[in-house]
């Protein structure tokens, strides 16, 4: 029953016992019309609720922000007509863009009906078992709550940001050509040196200014052979939780955007998520391994906190030999003696470290925090992350109100051909 079906029952009370008390008959006819449309909705209830759902998707990804449309086609497969209120879950994190998550029909043997919206999500991965069904009579005097069988899944993946090339100087490569300097006289477009003419070499690498100074020989540019390198991408999903919001997503998106830059240029990328558990990609290449990094990080999520040390046990083909390892965290920069084995290993190590006291001071705007508090952790912060750069460690200090881009643009380009540990003030 309804509350309506529940206030009709208690009018229809109150008048029989005020005929009672008044020994007036006449008072218990004013209640023969609520009793005549109580009837009529016990009667027009439908003795049974069949009805078949179909959920019917735009797509099964897209990207974090992405309008998704949602179609869930319904056919009364019953034997008498029915009103139906369908309702759709609302899950966490979805915004209603277009349509509605719940509607009435009014649906006959055999007649269809679409719930119909559009929406959009954060990133993650969500599922739908079934369809709320809400069988009700013409006047919403009693209802009969059921669920109807139509699955559906959908991923929101990460939205990369566009970056830039890096200039990265890999010690090994795959012999393959692709976008790195190798150190290694060939077909590319970056200066290596100079060297006297041999008989082959085409005519539009000739070193003109240097022949103009030895008129009797002759000199041609050399340039450095790009190449496919390996590259390893440590994202770090330990708890980095600041109040309601976190630092992880940016993380995340750091990471989806590493692993699009690299892999469009052609290069290898294996990808471990250091969490609670640890979920490894193996390197590869191409359209399909970056939709495996997508699908990975979609589901990645923060849990709790654990040694940094662990990251030992992991396997000597997810990191090839001497190939580039960065890593994306927030909290591991204390942890010094896990750097210390992936630089032992041979592994050229980058340190992304998303500025987490900018992060505080951006999100606690208005509180009182105490400042002598607030200077320590942002000295020791200071400290830790020059201990990794004299390490050998490139760190970058990325405030996330900055866009990595120009970041990465400004101090990876610049410290690259400085001091190998230098980091961004």
């Amino acid at each position: 029953m309804t509350r309506k079906m529940v206030l009709l029952a208690f009018l229809i009370l109150a008048m029989f016992l005020a005929a009672l008390l008044a020994r007036k008959g006449a008072l218990i006819l004013l209640s023969l019309p609520f009793l005549t449309y109580i009837m009529m909705g016990v009667f027009r209830f439908p003795p049974e609720v069949k009805l078949r759902a179909v959920r019917a998707q735009e797509r099964v990804c897209a990207s974090s922000g992405e309008p998704v449309e949602m179609s869930v086609h319904v056919e009364n497969i019953g034997r008498s007509r029915a009103y139906f209120g369908l309702r759709d879950p609302l899950l966490p994190s979805m915004e209603l863009l277009e349509g509605q998550f719940s509607q009435n029909f009014l649906l006959s043997p055999g007649e269809k009906a679409t719930l119909k919206y559009t929406f959009r999500a954060g990133r993650g991965r969500y599922a739908w078992k079934s369809i709320r069904v809400l069988a009700t009579d013409p006047f919403a005097l009693f209802e009969l709550d059921s669920e109807s069988p139509a699955a559906g899944k959908l991923l929101i993946r990460p939205e990369p940001d566009r970056l830039d090339h890096l200039p990265l100087r890999p010690y090994i490569t795959r012999h393959i050509p692709g976008s790195m300097p190798t150190r290694l006289a060939g077909s590319g477009t970056t200066f290596l040196g100079v060297r006297e003419y041999q008989a082959g070499d085409p005519l539009r690498s000739l070193h003109w200014r240097m022949n103009a100074r030895h008129p009797r020989k002759l000199f041609t540019k050399v340039f450095e052979q790009d190449e496919v390198t390996d590259i390893g991408l440590v994202l770090d999903a330990r708890s980095q939780e600041i109040g309601r919001d976190s630092l992880f997503e940016h993380a995340v998106r750091a990471t989806a955007s590493l692993a699009e830059m690299f892999l469009r240029e052609s290069n290898r990328v294996g990808l471990l998520v250091y969490g609670e558990k640890m979920v490894p990609l193996f390197p590869g290449s191409g359209r399909k391994q970056l939709n495996r990094v997508y699908n990975t990080l979609a589901q990645a999520s923060a849990s709790r906190s654990i040694q940094f040390e662990y990251l030992d046990y992991y396997s000597s083909r997810l990191f090839p030999s001497r190939s580039i390892v960065f890593v994306i965290s927030a909290l591991g920069y204390r942890e010094l003696s896990a750097y210390e084995r992936l630089l032992a290993a041979g592994h050229p190590v980058v340190l992304i470290c998303p500025d987490l006291t900018g992060h505080v001071t951006e999100k606690l705007a208005g509180h009182t925090v105490h400042s002598l508090a607030y200077r320590a952790y942002k000295l020791e912060r200071w400290v830790q992350l020059h201990r990794l750069a004299n390490l050998g460690i490139r760190v970058i200090d990325w405030p996330v109100s900055q866009a990595l881009n120009s970041v990465l643009r400004e101090t990876l380009a610049r410290t690259l051909s400085s001091h190998p540990g230098h980091m961004r003030r």
